[in-house]
């Protein structure tokens, strides 16, 4: 599936081996593969 992101500057994505990045070091349209996952995190 097409996964189209826009977050605030302190959103981080998780990627598979549990290392955060910041998520717009990214692409804001992503492909997503069957039975994959896009994982996000952020500070209250």
């Amino acid at each position: 599936m097409t996964l189209t992101v826009v977050t605030a500057d302190e959103v981080k994505r998780a990627l598979k081996d549990a290392t955060l990045v910041p998520a717009s070091d990214y692409m804001p349209v992503m492909e997503v593969d069957p039975g994959d996952a896009m994982i996000y995190t952020w500070e209250k």
